[in-house]
């Protein structure tokens, strides 16, 4: 059971496309794990979009707050204080730049690993499957399986640590 949150991006009371698919990724996440999930929202006119939002959301947490700084240093401080309060075991951000930026003081602020680039996200029995596109797409990282899958038909060579990560050589 986990307990997911969607952080979304909110532009003058209107929720962005990507914070609608954080939302429904949350919901989809939290439904598998046997756990609930929210989308929170922090921005001017938060409150304005969450009705939108909760048509793809479980919950939503609404924040309005005057956005004069910078948008990621306003949104960060709040969600680091809601995280610190609510102890989520997941937070999903958005991959835009604002969203890049928020999971960079996040992980200042909170202590919280981060995965960046997500290609795919899904619920395995112990916890989140990420996948996460590199080099263009030639090579697929699975966490945390640490499965390596080589999308091109150069050569790969997988090795195993002893702390169970692998590490690979590719020739391109």
């Amino acid at each position: 059971m986990a307990t997911i949150w969607a952080l979304g991006e909110v532009n003058d009371g209107v929720p962005s496309k990507l914070t609608l698919e954080l939302a429904t990724l949350a919901r989809q996440l939290a439904e598998k794990s046997g756990g609930e999930s929210k989308t929170v929202l922090i921005g001017k006119g938060a409150s304005g979009a969450a009705s939108e939002v909760a048509a793809y959301a479980d919950a939503v947490v609404a924040v309005d707050v005057d956005a004069s700084g910078p948008t990621a240093a306003t949104v960060a401080a709040r969600a680091a204080a809601l995280i610190a309060e609510h102890s989520p075991d997941f937070v999903l951000l958005p991959a835009s730049n604002d969203g890049k930026d928020v999971a960079g003081l996040l992980l200042g602020l909170t202590d919280l690993p981060v995965l960046v680039n997500a290609a795919a996200v899904d619920w395995a029995d112990d916890g989140p499957q990420v996948e996460m596109s590199t080099y263009g797409g030639k090579l697929v990282t699975c966490q945390p399986g640490m499965m390596d899958i080589a999308k091109s038909e150069d050569t790969i060579e997988c090795t195993e640590t002893a702390s169970g990560i692998r590490k690979q050589a590719i020739n391109i």
